[in-house]
C-alpha cells in the first residue's frame, strides 16, 4: 500500500533517543541514488561514519540500509524490527515504507553515525522520509533533476509535481543544493521557496562538468557510472559537501580543497542498478524507468551500434516515450515480467505481449520484437543476437538481475 503523509511515520520517529545526526535529505525524480552514493562516498573519505538509506530496495529490504558503504545484515535488520514491533505498538499499523523509514532512523541512533544520507521515497512533501524532526539537527535538502513521474500521486504537470519534490526544504534547512535541470521553471519554484524560507541556495549551474566547489576548478575523473548525468550527479554531490561544511557546524573541519583526492574517491563510487557493467558480462544495467531517465540512458549509448534491449515495465510508466527515446530500427527488444514483490504486493509488471504489440504499432513491425517468460529466458535469447545487451525499463527488474 502507498500512503502519503507524515503523521504516522512521526509519532514512531519521535520515540527515538538520539535525534542529532545531521541529515542529507534527497529528493527529485532522477539521480537520487546515484547523487546519494557520491556523497555517502566522500564524506567516508574525510572520516565521517555514514549511514545511507536508499529506495527502492532491490533484493531485500535490508539492501537500503547502508552504513559504512555496506547494507546491514539480515540478522542486524530482523533484530531492529523485532525490537521496534516489541516496544512501539505504532510501528506496527506503518506501511512497509513507513517502517523502514523508522527503522532507518532507528539504525542510525543506534550505530552513532556522523551523518545519514535519507533518499525520499516519493515525491517529498508528503514522504515518510520528511517526517524526522529538525529542530536539534543540521539537515541539508538536495534536489536532483525533476521531470515527470509517479503522476497519478505527484501530479501532470512539472509545477504540481516539483512542489511536492521541494517539501523536503523547511525553514530549519540549513541550505538546500539544486542540480541542473530539465524544466526552467523548476528553478524558479526552489528559488522562489528558499527566499521565503531564507534559506541558502547553490546552483549546480555548469552542467556535463565536475566543477569543485571551492575554487571553480574544473576536476578530470574517470567515473565508475558512465554518462554526462553521473558527472553532474558527482558535481552535485560535492557542492552538497561544500554546503555542509559552510552551514552546519559538524563538518567545519572539511577541506576540499585537493582535487586529486575528490577525483580518486569518486571514481571508485558505483551504486548497482546505475549505469553498471560490472554484474553481467558485456550487459549494461540501468535502472531507467521513466522518460527523462531513458533519454540519460540512450546518451550513453552509441547511435552506430545495433543493441538487444531486454526490458520490463511496471503498470503506471508513459511507456510509448520511453520505447521511442530508446529503440532504434537496428535494435532487438525483448520484453519480460519481473519477479513479484511481496512487501509491494500494487506493483504490477505491463502485460508483455501488449508491450510487444505496442512497440510493433509504434515502430511499424521495422523492430525485431519479442516476448520471454522470465530473464534467465530473455538473456539466453539475447546472447544469439550477436549484440551488446543492456537490462532496464524498472527497478525491479535489475533487481531480478541481482537474484541470478
Amino acid at each position: 500500500m502507498i500512503k502519503l503523509g507524515l503523521e504516522a511515520t512521526g509519532k514512531s520517529l519521535l520515540k527515538i533517543s538520539n535525534q542529532s545526526q545531521p541529515i542529507v535529505h534527497i529528493a527529485g525524480t532522477n539521480g537520487k541514488g546515484s547523487t546519494s552514493a557520491f556523497i555517502d562516498g566522500l564524506l567516508r573519505s574525510l572520516d565521517y561514519k555514514v549511514g545511507r538509506f536508499n529506495s527502492p530496495h532491490l533484493v531485500e529490504e535490508f539492501d537500503s540500509l547502508i552504513i559504512q558503504g555496506k547494507p546491514i545484515s539480515s540478522t542486524v535488520y530482523y533484530n531492529l524490527v523485532h525490537q521496534l514491533e516489541t516496544q512501539d505498538d505504532n510501528y506496527k499499523k506503518l506501511t512497509n515504507f513507513e517502517k523502514l523509514t523508522v527503522s532507518a532512523f532507528n539504525l542510525f541512533s543506534q550505530q552513532e553515525i556522523d551523518v545519514g544520507i535519507i533518499e525520499v521515497g516519493m515525491g517529498g512533501l508528503l514522504d515518510a522520509t520528511n517526517a524526522f524532526s529538525r529542530e536539534y539537527r543540521d539537515s541539508i535538502a538536495v534536489i536532483t533533476p525533476i521531470a515527470l513521474d509517479h503522476i497519478s500521486w505527484l501530479g501532470d504537470n512539472i509545477i504540481d509535481i516539483t512542489k511536492q519534490k521541494i517539501g523536503i526544504i523547511t525553514s530549519k534547512t540549513k541550505a538546500a543544493i539544486v542540480a541542473p535541470q530539465i524544466h526552467h521553471q523548476v528553478i524558479g519554484l526552489i528559488r522562489e521557496r528558499c527566499e521565503e524560507l531564507k534559506v541558502p541556495v547553490y546552483f549546480n549551474d555548469r552542467p556535463g562538468e565536475l566543477v569543485n566547489p571551492i575554487n571553480g576548478d574544473i576536476i578530470n575523473a574517470q567515473l565508475r557510472m558512465a554518462g554526462k548525468h553521473q558527472i553532474e550527479n558527482a558535481s552535485t554531490a560535492l557542492l552538497a559537501v561544500h554546503a555542509l561544511q559552510k552551514h552546519c557546524e559538524h563538518f567545519k573541519a572539511i577541506d576540499l580543497s585537493a582535487n586529486n583526492e575528490i577525483s580518486n574517491t569518486l571514481n571508485q563510487v558505483s551504486f548497482h542498478g546505475r549505469s553498471d557493467r560490472d554484474v553481467l558480462p558485456g550487459v549494461i544495467v540501468d535502472g531507467a524507468h521513466n522518460p527523462a531517465a531513458m533519454q540519460l540512458l540512450r546518451d550513453t549509448l552509441s547511435e552506430d551500434q545495433a543493441y538487444t534491449f531486454i526490458l520490463g515495465f511496471s503498470q503506471d510508466k508513459d511507456v510509448d516515450d520511453m520505447l521511442r527515446i530508446l529503440i532504434r530500427a537496428r535494435d532487438t527488444v525483448i520484453f519480460v515480467p519481473f519477479s513479484s514483490i511481496p512487501s509491494m504486493p500494487w506493483v504490477k509488471n505491463m502485460n508483455t505481449t501488449t508491450l510487444k504489440a505496442k512497440t510493433d504499432e509504434l515502430f511499424e513491425n521495422s523492430v525485431d520484437v519479442s516476448v520471454s517468460n522470465n530473464l534467465p529466458e530473455a538473456l539466453q535469447l539475447a546472447g544469439k543476437s550477436g549484440k551488446k545487451v543492456v537490462i532496464t525499463g524498472s527497478l525491479y527488474l535489475i533487481a531480478d538481475v541481482y537474484r541470478l
